[in-house]
C-alpha cells in the first residue's frame, strides 16, 4: 500500500465527499457529493504509470459517469414529472446498484479488481460502497430488496467457486455480503451499521495480510511459507468472512437470521445455503494452511522476524473481536 502524501490527501477528500453525499437533504447534493468522491478517487487508482491500469481506471470512470448521468437524469425527471414517480425511483435505485457494483450489474468490477493494488482495492469494497448503500436505503420497497438479495447472494456464491485470483474471490465474496447487508433493510438501519462495520474490519485485516505477503492467487497461499502469527491470522479472517461460527464474522449474519425467520423463511433459508457455497470456497483456501506445514527456510527468517511483531498484533485484535462479538450481539 502506498500512503504517500498524495493518496492522503486525495483519501481525506474522498471522505469529506462521503460525508456531503449521506448528511445532505437533497438528491441533487447528493449526487454532487458523488461526483467530487469519483473525482478524488480517479488519481488514486491512476497513481502508477501502467498502461494496463490506465485502461481500467478509463473503464472505471466511464461506468461511474453513465451511472452518474442517469442517476442525474432521473433527479431532474423525478422533481419535475410526479406522474414518473415510481419509474424514477427504480431508475435511481438501478443507478446507484451500479455504482455499488451490485448484481447483476457487477460485471464491471470483476473486470478492474485485477489491475488495483491492495490500497485502491480497499477502498473500492468499504469506503466506496458507503454513499450508495445509505442512499440506496431511503429507497425502501420489499419487493425490489428481495430480488436484489436473491441476485448478489446467489451471483455471490456461484462466481467464487472457480476463482484462483485473491481478488476476485474477496470481490465475489463482498458481492455475497451485500445481499446479507440489503437484507438488513428489512430489519434496520443500525444492524445495517454493525454489519458494514464488521465486514470492513474483516477485509481490512485480509488486505493488510495479503499486502504484507504479496499473495495475489491461491497457488502462492499454498506454497508461500508463512510464520505462524500469518497462518493463524489469514485462517481466522477467511472463516470470520465466510460467516463461520463462532467467529465474528457470523454473529451478524446470526442476527439478521433471528429477525427475518419471522418476515421471510424462505429468503433466509436461500440467504444461508448460498452461504455455505460461500463457506465452500474459503475451505478450499483454508485447507492447504492446516494440513501443510511451512517450514521456514534460513532465508525467510529476517522477513518473518520483521513481520512476526504486527502480525501479533492483528492476531490478537482478532481474537479480541471474536471474544466481544457476542456482546455486541446481545446490545443490539
Amino acid at each position: 500500500m502506498n500512503f504517500n502524501i498524495s493518496n492522503m490527501m486525495f483519501t481525506s477528500l474522498l471522505i469529506f465527499s462521503t460525508l456531503i453525499s449521506i448528511s445532505s437533504n437533497s438528491w441533487l447534493l447528493s449526487w454532487f457529493g458523488l461526483e467530487i468522491n469519483l473525482m478524488f478517487f480517479i488519481p488514486i487508482l491512476s497513481n502508477k504509470n501502467n498502461s494496463m491500469k490506465s485502461e481500467f481506471t478509463m473503464k472505471y470512470f466511464l461506468i461511474q459517469a453513465i451511472s452518474s448521468s442517469n442517476l442525474m437524469y432521473s433527479i431532474i425527471l423525478f422533481n419535475l414529472f410526479n406522474h414518473f414517480y415510481m419509474f424514477m425511483l427504480l431508475n435511481i435505485y438501478i443507478s446507484l446498484l451500479l455504482k455499488l457494483a451490485s448484481a447483476p450489474l457487477h460485471w464491471w468490477m470483476i473486470q478492474i479488481i485485477e489491475s488495483l493494488d491492495w490500497f485502491s482495492f480497499l477502498l473500492i469494497s468499504t469506503w466506496q460502497k458507503i454513499a450508495p448503500f445509505i442512499l440506496l436505503s431511503y429507497l425502501i420497497n420489499s419487493m425490489v430488496i428481495v430480488i436484489t438479495v436473491f441476485f448478489n447472494c446467489l451471483l455471490g456464491a456461484v462466481g467464487g467457486i472457480n476463482q484462483l485470483y485473491i481478488r476476485k474471490l474477496l470481490t465475489f465474496s463482498s458481492i455475497n455480503n451485500m445481499g446479507w447487508m440489503f437484507s438488513t433493510f428489512l430489519i434496520n438501519e443500525t444492524l445495517w451499521m454493525l454489519y458494514f462495520f464488521l465486514y470492513s474490519m474483516m477485509m481490512c485485516s485480509l488486505i493488510i495480510m495479503f499486502n504484507m505477503t504479496q499473495i495475489n492467487n491461491m497457488n502462492q497461499l499454498i506454497f508461500t511459507k508463512f510464520n505462524y502469527f500469518v497462518n493463524l491470522t489469514i485462517i481466522m479472517n477467511f472463516f470470520s468472512m465466510g460467516g463461520m461460527p463462532p467467529f465474528f464474522g457470523f454473529f451478524p449474519k446470526w442476527m439478521i437470521i433471528n429477525n427475518l425467520m419471522l418476515m421471510n423463511k424462505f429468503l433466509i433459508t436461500f440467504m444461508v445455503m448460498c452461504s455455505l457455497i460461500n463457506l465452500l470456497f474459503y475451505f478450499r483456501l483454508i485447507l492447504p494452511l492446516l494440513l501443510y506445514k511451512k517450514i521456514n527456510s534460513k532465508y525467510n527468517f529476517f522477513t518473518n522476524l520483521i513481520m512476526s511483531s504486527s502480525n501479533y498484533y492483528i492476531t490478537i485484535f482478532n481474537l479480541m473481536i471474536i471474544i466481544l462479538s457476542p456482546l455486541i450481539f446481545y446490545i443490539f
